[in-house]
């Protein structure tokens, strides 16, 4: 789970360095950063109650 979470953190980095940078997101980038953050969500959540 934490390697999945590393990869997701990674792949939102490189997307919002892009928008940082001043070039403006495409449509599809834009959905895959909202889906990315939801998977993220869901999988910190699945770590900090499976830790309990």
């Amino acid at each position: 789970m934490e390697r999945q979470l590393k990869r997701i953190h990674i792949e939102m980095q490189t997307l919002r360095k892009k928008e940082a940078g001043g070039m403006k997101l495409s449509c599809e980038e834009r959905s895959r950063l909202e889906q990315l953050a939801l998977e993220r969500d869901e999988l910190a959540s699945r770590i900090v109650f499976h830790a309990r």
